[in-house]
């Protein structure tokens, strides 16, 4: 229900919680179905970076790569998280 924008059974549109609308138009879903055939090579070129900026950035104090959320996840690499300290002052 909540996948189709939670639209009641009514004859007009009446909703009654929020809903998401997860629809996508043929080209958004031949695009994704064509990527599907090589996310495996896109994430294992990816992965290493994540392990370089991990180490490369260990030694500095008030900055670390944000890790997978589990064990159990392993992520698809598309984005390098880093969080910074709060009190970490950075000089250009």
């Amino acid at each position: 229900m909540f996948a189709t924008q939670s639209h009641e059974a009514y004859p007009y549109y009446q909703h009654e919680h929020i809903g998401y609308n997860y629809l996508m138009s043929n080209n958004c879903v031949g695009i994704g179905r064509s990527q599907m055939t090589i996310v495996n090579d896109y994430i294992a070129h990816h992965k290493p970076f994540q392990h370089l900026y991990k180490d490369a950035f260990s030694c500095v104090e008030g900055i670390s790569v944000h890790p997978n959320p589990s064990p159990a996840y392993d992520g698809n690499y598309w984005i390098c998280i880093m969080l910074l300290n709060e009190n970490l002052h950075v000089q250009g």
